[in-house]
């Protein structure tokens, strides 16, 4: 028998928010480092190295990778 939303204790009146595809788009590197005040592709190697930046969760082919939207967010990088 289901539970009804005022019943269960884990609940909220509030509707679970979903990235939509804007919010989530997909940012490539080459997008990335303009973003970044034109950093070099050295410097996002280093960053990804040394954990500043995360990995590219994304990935076109073997060279063209890029991070969507919401995990530079999550990792504190200020777009």
């Amino acid at each position: 028998m289901p539970t009804h939303p005022q019943n269960n204790p884990m609940s909220t009146n509030e509707p679970i928010a979903e990235p939509n595809a804007a919010e989530d788009k997909i940012i490539w590197r080459t997008e990335l480092r303009q973003m970044l005040d034109n950093v070099s592709s050295e410097t996002i190697r280093v960053w990804m190295k040394k954990g500043k930046l995360p990995r590219p969760d994304t990935q076109l082919s073997a060279r063209t990778m890029g991070w969507r939207r919401s995990t530079l967010v999550k990792a504190g990088i200020a777009l």
